[in-house]
């Protein structure tokens, strides 16, 4: 099955939880390092929440895995979403799968290779997983936030 990315570009389709997984890759490369934080009191509160927010999506997609797979992708991606469907902003509880997907995301795309970028063609393969798990993130939580709501609230006690 092929993916249509939001380049226009077709590649082969991963699933939700390949691309969350990705995502999270690409973003835990974008955290802010121990060694920048230098006593600054602010800096090691982000980095406390974006560690958080890591812990949240990598145990979330490990323990749904399953669940997010059966849910279809769209195969053709980044359909004009609001921002509001994917920003993640400091206020945001990163303990939370959704909000933590956010943020996530927010870390990964700041720090996904540059399309343009003079390694363009030589990274094209890396380019591609990266901009499908980016575009599959933006896609999952325009279109399937209710379901993500309901993977993510916790069973009901018997």
């Amino acid at each position: 099955m092929t993916y249509t990315d939001a380049r226009g570009k077709q590649i082969e389709s991963v699933t939700y939880s390949e691309a969350l997984l990705k995502m999270h890759g690409l973003a835990a490369d974008n955290q802010i390092d121990e060694h920048d934080i230098a006593g600054e009191a602010v800096l090691a509160d982000q980095r406390r929440w974006q560690q958080a927010a890591l812990d949240a999506v990598e145990e979330f997609v490990r323990a749904k895995a399953d669940e997010l797979d059966s849910i279809q992708p769209e195969l053709s991606a980044f359909q004009d979403y609001c921002d509001a469907d994917w920003q993640a902003d400091r206020s945001m509880d990163p303990s939370d799968p959704l909000n933590a997907i956010r943020i996530v995301f927010d870390m990964a795309r700041s720090g996904a290779l540059d399309l343009d970028g003079r390694d363009a063609v030589e990274m094209e393969d890396e380019i591609d997983a990266q901009q499908q798990a980016l575009d599959m993130t933006i896609d999952i939580l325009a279109l399937h936030s209710d379901r993500l709501r309901d993977l993510a609230a916790p069973a009901p006690s018997r």
